[in-house]
């Protein structure tokens, strides 16, 4: 959450900004050209913000002579309102396919089938491992005419070049930290690496998940693969979805690797994330095993009610970080909210020294410790 912060701090930044220095750092005049009214948009930013406007006027949209009014719509106190922002209503009007693309992704979905999400709100709490205070899910932000997303989180300053939006850094804002390691995992595999040309990298985020349909190719839920691990928490993908979505990955691994290289690399990630997913299973099992038999100290009816499911125990889903929760509880939101993502996603990243090693042995070592306390707990003299 810390490094989403930072990242996205500087995000806001260079969206509010631009690069401050860009015109001392670029060697780009930014003094007024001869004839420009000093009220005007340029005018007036030109003196407040301006990297802002040194960027704008090496923009694609400076050389198709596109207004300020045009994507800000003129409105002031709608301008302060929004805080800069611009609706994707308004960038759609000239980029249709990449709005329609971005509304079918993740990012361009609200959490809730298209509606706000009451859970999903800035609590002093966590929910699911996230504070949502970081603004990483501002990039499915409502806007007052209904359209969902924020070009903005990707495009974050007003030079709104291709290059820029695909940098690699512009994720790390959000994919980052305890539970989202993609961006370090990639810095750790051969993707990472300088391309032959010496511009931009051997695969970047864009060459694997696409432009603004990012959903692409990722797969819903656990691999179909026919195994004897118990069940999990986590539903198994319907086969036939699967497959398609796993077809539309490979396809982009091709472009670089084999077939039979790309799936097998694709199946042991799922060999991977299904063991860790039985791990944490049977964590939820002993807890809520223990809650049963009235184990738990303090117990949910014990503290301050959980504001979205009361006090009954919850174990995923609106399961908060609560500063009393039990040990057992504890543990098990360890296992569930940071251990396991950061393995599977490390897996699916080619960081097999984060996945296979780090995160499998601390996975592991926790249910352990948790098979311990259960035993503990149910020793008559203990108790």
């Amino acid at each position: 959450a810390r490094c989403a912060l930072f990242g996205l701090l500087g995000l806001v930044l260079l969206s509010a900004c631009g690069d401050g220095s860009a015109g001392a750092q670029t060697g780009t005049d930014i003094r007024a050209p001869a004839g420009e009214d000093p009220q005007s948009c340029k005018g007036c930013h030109r003196k407040l913000n301006p990297g802002l406007i040194a960027d704008l006027e090496r923009s694609p949209h400076e050389l198709l002579k596109v207004r300020c009014e045009e994507c800000h719509l003129g409105d002031h106190d709608r301008i302060f309102a929004d805080k800069g922002e611009v609706p994707p209503t308004v960038c759609g009007g000239c980029h249709e396919k990449e709005w329609k693309e971005f509304g079918q992704s993740r990012h361009g979905r609200h959490l809730k089938e298209g509606k706000p999400n009451p859970n999903l709100r800035a609590h002093w709490f966590t929910v699911g491992s996230c504070s949502l205070t970081t603004g990483c899910h501002s990039i499915q932000k409502v806007y007052p005419d209904g359209s969902v997303g924020r070009c903005g989180g990707c495009h974050p300053t007003h030079l709104l070049s291709n290059h820029e939006a695909r940098n690699p850094r512009v994720c790390y804002a959000c994919h980052c930290g305890a539970d989202n390691p993609e961006y370090e995992a990639w810095l750790t595999s051969a993707h990472s690496f300088k391309s032959s040309s010496g511009q931009g990298y051997v695969a970047d985020c864009v060459e694997c998940h696409d432009t603004h349909d990012v959903s692409r190719g990722i797969t819903r839920g656990l691999s179909p693969a026919t195994s004897n691990e118990p069940p999990t928490f986590e539903p198994v993908a319907v086969p036939e979805e699967f497959e398609a979505q796993r077809g539309e990955m490979l396809a982009r691994c091709r472009k670089c690797h084999g077939t039979r290289f790309a799936r097998e690399a694709l199946n042991l990630a799922d060999r991977w994330r299904r063991r860790a997913a039985a791990l944490v299973t049977e964590a939820g099992r002993i807890v809520e095993a223990l809650h049963r038999d009235g184990l738990l100290a303090p117990g949910p009816a014990d503290r301050v009610p959980n504001p979205i499911v009361g006090s009954k125990l919850r174990l995923g889903g609106e399961q908060i970080y609560d500063f009393v929760m039990s040990p057992p509880e504890r543990i098990y939101y360890d296992m569930r909210y940071h251990l396991y993502p950061r393995l599977w996603r490390s897996a699916f990243h080619t960081d097999p020294e984060r996945a296979v090693w780090e995160m499998n042995d601390d996975l592991k070592t926790k249910l352990d410790d948790l098979r311990e306390l259960d035993r503990v707990l149910r020793t008559p003299e203990v108790r």
